[in-house]
């Protein structure tokens, strides 16, 4: 089975990350997600690009095993990823399931736009494993919700519910069906024209 499933809903395309039993980010999923990216952009029908996890939840994190082994290093590494999808000029919407935590979250943040589920968690967890966030978690976390918000997630690495990030400018939205609300959303942007290309601007220049 694929690690990223590519599937079409309408004129959306939908990148779901199935990698059981936390959809980590693996090597595989990385190229999974890189392939569904140029899948998603070639195609002149797709006008939008949401990505979301299998069985209900996000990424929640790093393969902690490809850490040991050194693939966590291996192109493509998630840096790579992330780089490609800020170069993505389609609306690219993460739908966040359960827990969108440490990489799975820095993933989600990296889009121009995050749609979660009441019962959503996320956070920057590393470090309770000794490390910081290495993905561009910490500029893009202040640069969405100040430096006090930010400050206080990353030394503490408290898990954050969706209600309280969206407050903070973490999710846009709050839908009981992330992935279909998250296809609207990327339709919206394309209606309102021009939105996306800045807010992809906005986000590319937050993250040092």
């Amino acid at each position: 089975m694929p690690a990223v499933n590519y599937r079409l809903a309408g004129d959306v395309a939908i990148l779901e990350i199935a990698n059981p039993p936390v959809n980590a980010l693996s090597l595989a999923v990385r190229e999974g997600l890189m392939e569904g990216l140029e899948r998603a952009v070639a195609d002149p029908a797709v006008v939008a690009v949401v990505i979301s996890g299998a069985e209900g939840t996000f990424p929640a994190g790093a393969d902690i095993n490809e850490i040991a082994s050194g693939l966590a290093l291996k192109a493509p590494m998630i840096l790579d990823v992330q780089a490609r999808m800020e170069a993505v000029r389609k609306p690219l919407i993460a739908a966040l399931e359960g827990n969108a935590l440490g990489g799975g979250f820095e993933l989600a943040l990296t889009c121009h736009w995050r749609v979660a589920t009441p019962a959503t968690r996320v956070g920057l967890p590393e470090v309770k494993l000794g490390l910081i966030p290495g993905a561009g978690g910490t500029q893009r976390f202040t640069r969405l919700a100040g430096p006090e918000a930010a400050l206080d997630a990353i030394t503490s690495g408290a898990q954050i519910p969706a209600a309280r990030a969206h407050a903070l400018g973490l999710i846009d939205a709050v839908a009981t069906d992330a992935v279909t609300a998250a296809a609207e959303l990327g339709r919206q942007a394309v209606l309102e024209g021009g939105r996306c290309a800045s807010r992809a601007i906005s986000m590319s220049t937050s993250a040092g």
